[in-house]
């Protein structure tokens, strides 16, 4: 594991929505904890690579098999796995 996520918190909208198996879940934590980041801008990955150094928030977009994007924000709290972004943790 690349950062410590801390404690990891399920949004329900993406635990059941039909579109998104657990296995797209799980590729996508895996992809996350090694710093791959998805399909973010090229501007939020780089901030997101500061961001492991400085302790600042982490934002990682995935999209499931079926095409339905899903979210994992880090702060300092913990992580949130959500269908949309905690726009606090986006910078500008």
């Amino acid at each position: 594991m690349l950062f410590d996520v801390g404690k990891v918190k399920w949004s329900r909208e993406v635990l059941v929505h039909p579109g998104i198996t657990q296995q797209d879940l799980i590729h996508a934590f895996e992809r996350y904890i090694v710093g791959d980041w998805g399909a973010v801008t090229a501007e939020q990955s780089l901030s997101n690579d500061v961001s492991l150094t400085s302790g600042g928030s982490t934002v990682a977009k995935y999209e499931s098999q079926s095409g339905v994007a899903f979210y994992f924000c880090t702060e300092a709290e913990g992580t949130k796995v959500m269908l949309e972004p905690i726009l606090s943790v986006f910078r500008p």
